[in-house]
C-alpha cells in the first residue's frame, strides 16, 4: 500500500509542475519591454478642480508620448505629497493620458509632482455651522406667578456655514 499512495503522490506532483512551468511561459510571452525615462515625454500636467474640500474628489492627469522607435509599458510616478503610480503601454510616437482620483483626508494644500512637472491643489475643512445662544432677556423682570412673561434669545453662528439648531429654554 505505500508504495501506490507514493505513486498517486508523484503523478499528481507532475501535473502542478507542468501547469506553472506553463503559465510562466505564456506570461512571459504577454510582457512588454519597459520605456525608459529617456524615452517618453510628460506633458499637460491637470488637476481638476484646485480647490476642494476634505472628503471631496478630484482628479489628476499628465499626457504621456512615447518619444522612442520602440513599443513598450512605463509607469508614471507622481509624487510631491501624493504618491501614486500607473502603468500605460505606448506604440511608437503614441501619446495617453494617464489620470487617476485623489480624495484628501486632510485640510492643506499639496503638492503635486510627475517627471518635472510640477501642480498643486488646495483641501480646505469642511465649513460647519456653530449656533450659540449668546443672550436671553427676560420680561417683565422681576416676574410674579401668574404673570404672563416673555422669553427673548438671541442667537448668532460663530461657524462658516448656513445651519439650524434647536434652543431649548428651561423654565424652572
Amino acid at each position: 500500500m505505500p508504495i501506490e499512495q507514493k505513486k498517486e503522490h508523484n503523478i499528481v506532483a507532475g501535473i502542478i509542475l507542468a501547469v506553472v512551468t506553463i503559465a510562466g511561459i505564456s506570461r512571459l510571452g504577454k510582457s512588454r519591454p519597459t520605456l525608459s525615462p529617456d524615452d517618453v515625454q510628460l506633458s499637460n500636467l491637470v488637476i481638476d478642480p484646485t480647490e476642494v474640500y476634505v472628503g471631496q474628489e478630484l482628479s489628476i492627469s499628465v499626457d504621456v508620448t512615447n518619444i522612442s522607435k520602440a513599443t513598450g509599458s512605463y509607469t508614471v510616478i507622481f509624487g510631491g505629497d501624493i504618491v501614486a503610480g500607473q502603468t500605460v503601454s505606448l506604440q511608437p510616437g503614441e501619446t495617453k493620458t494617464v489620470d487617476f482620483t485623489y480624495i484628501p483626508t486632510v485640510a492643506k494644500q499639496f503638492a503635486v509632482t510627475a517627471d518635472g512637472l510640477d501642480g498643486s491643489f488646495t483641501a480646505y475643512a469642511v465649513p460647519v455651522a456653530d449656533i450659540r445662544a449668546t443672550h436671553i432677556d427676560i420680561s417683565p423682570d422681576p416676574c410674579y406667578v401668574g404673570e404672563q412673561v416673555t422669553i427673548s434669545v438671541t442667537v448668532h453662528n460663530f461657524g462658516a456655514a448656513a445651519g439650524s439648531r434647536d434652543i431649548v429654554v428651561d423654565v424652572v
